[in-house]
């Protein structure tokens, strides 16, 4: 499990259901971080938690009746 989603785990923000939803459990086997440049993480950084740049969006209805 990658320390982030320990990290989520221990604060509340993250349950084991998310987890088994969470492509590759949030990690990828052979992963380097070294070969993601400077740029890259900064840009990133910026979008963490977010659908990212350009144009995306999530629409949210709510089922009321059946």
């Amino acid at each position: 499990m990658p320390d982030w989603l320990k990290w989520a785990l221990k604060k509340n923000m993250a349950t084991a259901e998310d987890l088994r939803r969470t492509e590759e459990m949030g990690s990828l086997d052979g992963a380097d971080i070294e070969k993601v440049s400077p740029r890259a993480r900064e840009r990133a950084a910026e979008q963490l938690g977010t659908l990212g740049a350009g144009n995306h969006f999530v629409e949210v209805g709510v089922v009321d009746q059946f």
